[in-house]
């Protein structure tokens, strides 16, 4: 027989009332934003429409007036109203103990109902989760049910420790499958109340538990899983544990056949279950506070368990270590090359190097070779991978080439645009890009994807590059007939923002193109596009009506879209990155 420790149920509602009628604006005033949610409208779901219907009764309806946290009796009268969107929120929590099945179950039932405006019939929805402790066995199981419509689907696991995690075995969970949205304010009132009775259940189930003593961090716990289930499983289990034992066993329990068969040794049953053991790893395990076995793997994929040892020791600590070379391209590398890249892997701790680059830098010899073209990974730091990189991708670029791109512009916009400034004590060249060589390696210096934008013949890039090497890429929409010159785009490496330094330089180059444009000195380039396969060359200038596949130019320079495709405008700073 089942007896009920303790119980709590929260349950609140809310009725949003609609106006009978709209206002609709005169044909030919009406915009896309009349037809949008603004001002009070708003667009009711199309949630509970069943293809049985022939005619959807989805509409859009002004609101009259929100209503949250009402009463039952006014919820129930008010409900069944077409302009009403009505809504319950309800959680029950339940702590139950069944001496003849040896188990105390703490279970959460989510609850939810509602009638979208304009619809007669209600949906409903039930998320139930259920944690079981078996005091026979000594093991949990985290029992989840869902029910949309008719069909529930449930799912049972044992000893899951993420599962415990799951939204409703919290107090933020519980909070959130009961707060209306719309009045935040009033919710407050109750928060206390729930918070109480979550706390009052949790010291229950941990004195029905019987929690030993020195494993009991707190009498008033408030974590389930920290304060709750790690204690009791672990003084059942007598497990081993290393110093950071609670990550561990809650990403990578290896379960309890593995445990018996490393003696209950934690650190080493997961590095087995993980496939990584060795005295190093072990020792790592043990010594390093934050150390990530996900990372540790990877790296133990890649270069083995010898060559990982010449790994710093602090890259097993980063969380968002990823490797992504294959071995094959692994074991087509010399001894040279393999520590080569083991000191660039390093490098990323004290130098800006991202895992990504390298990544990117070891598929980008294979890709070159592939192509008949062999290379030696030789660097081992920032300075010299980033000219073997360049290096690579102009290679690569070269060999792809099917076409070849000039802009030719006006000699004296060109001299006056690439004259050195001088601010803040450093000096800093613009250069127009010109060529498709220009774009490609602009992109490949920069990280981002600038290169693509070799044939959308409207934008004018310029790069402005600092006498220590670093750069910012810049979008121009120059319009010579208006006199105007927009800098729509703005990106430093990796697609990062410009900071105050750049701005200042950016605002001094942007008087400089404003003033030539003015000046009638700025004239849309000549674009010569050569096919390397045909030899044919193609002469593109603002008469033109057809450019590419993409885009026509028109007569005032502006890009216009092909097969309907609709082009937003661009303020400034807020197109997409490169």
């Amino acid at each position: 027989m089942e007896k009920i420790i303790a119980k709590y149920k929260f349950e609140f509602f809310a009725v949003d009332t609609y106006k009978n009628y709209n206002k609709w604006p005169r044909e030919e005033q009406r915009t896309i934003q009349d037809f949008l949610p603004k001002e009070g409208k708003e667009e009711t779901s199309w949630f509970n429409m069943s293809p049985r219907w022939e005619e959807p009764e989805g509409k859009l309806f002004t609101l009259d007036k929100r209503q949250g946290y009402v009463s039952e009796e006014y919820w129930k009268e008010q409900s069944f109203n077409l302009l009403v969107h009505a809504l319950v929120r309800r959680v029950t929590i339940v702590l139950s103990k069944n001496e003849k099945k040896n188990q105390i179950k703490l279970s959460v039932f989510g609850f939810m109902k509602g009638k979208k405006t304009g619809k007669k019939y209600y949906w409903k929805t039930s998320d139930n989760i259920h944690l079981s402790f078996n005091t026979k066995i000594n093991d949990f199981f985290v029992i989840t049910q869902t029910k949309r419509g008719v069909r529930w689907n449930n799912s049972i696991t044992r000893n899951n420790f993420k599962g415990i995690t799951k939204q409703l075995l919290t107090l933020p969970g519980i909070i959130e499958g009961l707060l209306l949205v719309d009045d935040r304010e009033k919710f407050e009132e109750h928060r206390e109340d729930i918070g109480n009775a979550w706390q009052d259940v949790l010291i229950k189930l941990q004195k029905e538990l019987c929690i030993p003593n020195e494993w009991v961090k707190t009498k008033f716990p408030t974590n389930i899983t920290r304060h709750i289930v790690f204690p009791w499983f672990l003084s059942k289990k007598q497990i081993k544990l290393p110093n950071n034992w609670r990550e561990l066993i809650q990403n990578h329990y290896p379960g309890i056949r593995k445990l018996r068969k490393y003696k209950m040794n934690l650190g080493k049953a997961i590095l087995h279950h993980r496939e990584v053991y060795s005295k190093y790893s072990n020792k790592l395990l043990n010594t390093i506070k934050d150390f990530n076995i996900w990372t540790y793997k990877r790296f133990f994929d890649t270069f083995g368990r010898h060559d990982i040892k010449k790994l710093s020791v602090s890259l097993f600590e980063k969380e968002e270590s990823r490797i992504n070379i294959s071995e094959d391209i692994i074991h087509q590398l010399t001894p040279l090359e393999k520590n080569n890249l083991i000191s660039l892997f390093n490098k990323t701790l004290t130098e800006d190097l991202q895992f990504n680059d390298i990544n990117d830098h070891v598929n980008l010899k294979e890709r070159l070779s592939q192509k008949g073209i062999k290379v030696k990974l030789n660097s081992t730091n920032q300075e010299e991978f980033d000219r073997e990189h360049l290096d690579w991708s102009t290679q690569l670029a070269e060999v792809q080439r099917t076409k070849e791109i000039t802009y030719t512009y006006n000699p004296l916009f060109i001299e006056e645009v690439e004259k050195p400034i001088k601010c803040n004590g450093s000096i800093y060249k613009p250069y127009i890009l010109k060529t498709d060589i220009d774009y490609n390696e602009e992109g490949t210096y920069q990280r981002h994807c600038v290169g693509s934008y070799i044939d959308r013949y409207t934008s004018d890039i310029i790069s402005v590059r600092k006498n220590n090497g670093k750069r910012i890429t810049l979008e121009y929409k120059i319009n010579p007939l208006s006199k105007e010159a927009f800098c729509v785009q703005s990106r430093l490496k990796f697609n990062g923002r410009p900071d105050k330094e750049w701005k200042e330089v950016m605002g001094i180059l942007h008087m400089i193109i404003s003033k030539l444009v003015k000046e009638r000195l700025y004239i849309n380039p000549e674009i010569k596009i050569k096919n390397l396969r045909t030899q044919k060359i193609k002469i593109v200038n603002k008469d033109d009506t057809q450019v590419n596949n993409d885009y026509i130019i028109n007569h005032e320079w502006e890009l216009e879209p092909l097969r309907n495709e609709v082009i937003e405008p661009m303020g400034e700073f807020d197109d997409l990155p490169f």
